[in-house]
């Protein structure tokens, strides 16, 4: 595994820069924060298994990265969307971990078959 500390540190300030965004943007304030962290987590992590990470297994890195680059933008989307309309706290933090938790299986499901 190869990692690409510059890429990394884009990865995470361009998310942080898209949570920003939707921090500004959210309408309700009582799910800003909740919102804009639970948005930086999951970007975070799929933007860094996208640009900053790669390896020797040319397969594997493919699928991972197409994967990450899959859930980067249904997670963009869906934490706009949030942010666009007010919605319970609870929905946000259970759409999100479900995503997430999803996300990591099949990550770890390439990652462990070795292609």
């Amino acid at each position: 595994m190869k990692i690409d500390i510059v890429k990394i540190l884009i990865s995470l300030v361009l998310s942080g820069l898209v949570a920003f965004g939707i921090y500004a943007n959210s309408e309700a304030e009582s799910t800003k924060i909740l919102l804009t962290l639970m948005a930086f987590c999951f970007l975070a992590v799929a933007s860094v298994f996208t640009f900053g990470i790669s390896d020797k297994q040319g397969r594997s890195s493919i699928m991972i990265k197409t994967t990450s680059s899959l859930f980067f933008v249904i997670a963009l989307i869906m934490n706009v969307a949030f942010s666009f309309y007010p919605i319970a706290s609870e929905a946000i933090i259970i759409s999100n971990g479900v995503s997430f938790l999803v996300y990591v299986l099949i990550v770890n499901s390439i990652w462990r078959s070795k292609m």
